[in-house]
């Protein structure tokens, strides 16, 4: 598969672990590289900001919209009794 690419511990990484299972210290390996990666972080950041943003506007377009409904429904009852 593209893009893949299978990481084999070296002889001073297998070492550093302390345990009998390389596969321990491979998975312990990958989940402290995976901790202090930061490429994806701004976009996470961008996004959190953008769903914020739609919630805002989104409330705001529906208190607006009750507003105007209650607007045209007093004009409505006001036509009526005429």
């Amino acid at each position: 598969m593209a893009g893949l690419s299978i990481v084999k511990p070296g002889p001073e990484r297998a070492a550093s672990t302390g345990g009998s299972c390389p596969s321990r210290g491979l998975l312990a390996a990958s989940a402290l590289r995976f901790a202090l990666d930061e490429r994806g972080s701004n976009a996470l950041q961008y996004a959190l900001v953008a769903v914020l943003v739609a919630l805002v506007l989104v409330g705001a377009i529906s208190s607006v919209g009750t507003s105007i409904s209650n607007l045209y429904q007093k004009q409505a009852n006001a036509v009526g009794t005429l």
